[in-house]
This record gives structure tokens, C-alpha cells and sequence, in this order.
């Protein structure tokens, strides 16, 4: 199983969380029936190379809000919360305190999913320590991730006790094939049909593979996969 993702997703986080902590899925790797390949990529990317565009603003809108369909970005806040309070995951409560500064337009994870293609090649020990700090910063304690070196603030908040290290993983996400790779991976997404995340593509004990879009088709997978 393949799980693309992008920090910025708040279906990404519900997605990965239950892909870490469902029992049947952690179970079924134990016992090597099941491998996961958590893949980072941009969402950006991905929403601009499959074309998949919000129609235009209404005249005389704002052109930075992302989100001129009230009712929908309502809705869509509460059955993200409603999934989340179903399987006990932490999540901001978007009705009290709104949603992160600048979602979805203005931020960029681009930084951060370059720091965790190093992580998922280089340090694959400390990699999920690391994409579940990110994931918390932003959809659990709504950390401004506007502000100019984000990525290094929360990762050195992760790593403490290794400054050298975590300046090493900075300047390895810099280099132009960590660029390349997370420009690949996206487009991977985006060459099977995907619009969206998170992107799962799951191969079946029979070769046969299947693709779904969204956190609520872990079921499906589960399934598909006859787990």
C-alpha cells in the first residue's frame, strides 16, 4: 500500500493516523501481510497538474479566500471533526478557533515535504516521530506555519538534542534531487488519476491495484486488500 500525502491535508492527517494506530492495520504489518509506503508529495502540485481548480470568485470577491462556498467549507470542517472524534484522533476544534493561518493558499509544505523525503531515506527511525510532529503543529495546535523557518523551529523542537542533525536534514532538503523527488512523487499521483489527498494505491495478495481518494476509503482498501 502506497499512501500519498501532504502535511497541509487535513485528510492526510486523519488518513495517516488511522493507518498508524487502527488495529488491523499496524497488525497486519506485523505479521507481514501488509507493507505501507507513507510518500510525501505536494498537493499544490498535484491540484494544479491534474487541473483540479476551484471555479473562479464570484466579482468583486476577495481573490485570497480559497473558500467561496460557505456551506461547503462548513460542512467539510464538521465530517472532518465528526471522523475524527469517532476514532478518539486529536484534532483543533475549527468552530472555536478557526482554521490555521493562511489555509489552504498561503502556506507552503513544500520545505517540510523535502524534510521528510530525507527522513524516509536517510532516517526512516526517526521518520514518523517527525511527520507526526508537523501533522500536530498544524491540525491539533494550530501553529502559524506563515511564519518563515517553520520547518526548522518544529523539527529542532523535535530533535533537542541534535542540532548538527537537524541542520544536516535542512541542507539535504535543499539539494535539486530532493526538489526532483518530491516533484516525481506528486506526479505520480497525478499520472494514476489523482486530484486530491491523501492518495492510496493498494496491490491485492493477486497483483491486482486499486486506487482511492480520501481517508474514509480505508474500508474500502481494508477490503480490497482482505484484511
Amino acid at each position: 500500500l502506497t499512501f500519498y500525502f501532504d502535511i497541509l491535508s487535513p485528510f492526510s492527517y486523519l488518513g495517516y493516523s488511522l493507518l498508524r494506530s487502527y488495529p488491523v492495520f499496524p497488525l497486519s504489518v506485523q505479521q507481514q501481510l501488509l507493507t505501507i509506503d507513507f510518500r510525501p508529495v505536494n498537493i499544490a502540485q498535484i491540484v494544479l497538474a491534474s487541473g483540479n481548480l476551484p471555479p473562479p470568485p464570484p466579482p468583486g470577491s476577495d481573490p485570497n479566500v480559497a473558500f467561496h462556498a460557505p456551506g461547503k467549507l462548513n460542512y467539510g470542517m464538521k465530517d472532518m471533526s465528526r471522523r475524527a472524534h469517532k476514532y478518539g484522533i486529536p484534532i483543533l476544534d475549527v468552530a472555536s478557533v478557526g482554521l490555521p493561518t493562511g489555509f489552504p493558499l498561503q502556506i507552503d509544505t513544500s520545505g517540510i515535504q523535502r524534510v521528510l523525503l530525507v527522513l524516509r531515506t536517510s532516517y526512516p527511525d526517526i521518520y514518523h516521530k517527525v511527520i507526526t510532529a508537523y501533522f500536530t503543529a498544524l491540525w491539533v495546535q494550530k501553529q502559524d506555519f506563515m511564519q518563515p523557518g517553520v520547518d526548522r523551529k518544529i523539527l529542532s523542537e523535535t530533535l533537542p538534542n541534535d542540532p548538527e542533525l537537524v541542520q544536516k536534514i535542512l541542507k539535504d532538503a535543499a539539494e535539486p534531487s530532493v526538489v526532483e523527488e518530491l516533484s516525481k512523487n506528486s506526479l505520480e499521483v497525478v499520472d494514476a488519476g489523482g486530484f486530491g489527498l491523501p492518495w492510496i494505491e493498494a496491490t491485492n495478495s493477486k497483483g491486482q491495484k486499486e486506487t482511492y481518494w480520501g481517508s474514509d476509503q480505508l474500508g474500502q482498501v481494508l477490503d480490497f486488500l482482505d484484511l
